[in-house]
């Protein structure tokens, strides 16, 4: 992949991360939320699916957000799961992101 290609593909991965992340944190608060809703919440953001899944994902690994089970309310990692059976919520980790207390390379806030 030719170098500028990449560039872009890593700031458009960063920029994502940021505003998922400043959504989560304004619209959701400390709540726990569907996919669906994060999804209506980025609808004017003109974020896809394979986005919204692959920024989840890094956050997911990197403790910034916590996913759980809707019934059950047992944690669990997103790729395991069906999107329509879990709920998510930023993490205590998360909060320090969205509040640059902690910096993070694949987030621009």
């Amino acid at each position: 992949m030719n170098k500028s290609i990449q560039a872009v593909s890593a700031a458009d991965f960063k920029r994502t991360n940021g505003i998922i992340m400043r959504t989560v944190a304004n619209v959701f608060s400390t709540r726990f939320f569907e996919i669906y809703e994060l999804e209506a919440a980025l609808k004017a953001r003109n974020i896809d699916d394979v986005e919204i899944n692959e920024s989840l994902d890094y956050l997911e690994g990197k403790g910034y957000i916590e996913v759980r089970h809707i019934e059950t309310k047992n944690t669990v990692r997103l790729c395991d799961m069906d999107r329509e059976d879990v709920e998510v919520k930023l993490s205590s980790e998360g909060k320090l992101v969205v509040l640059s207390i902690k910096p993070d390379d694949g987030i621009d806030m």
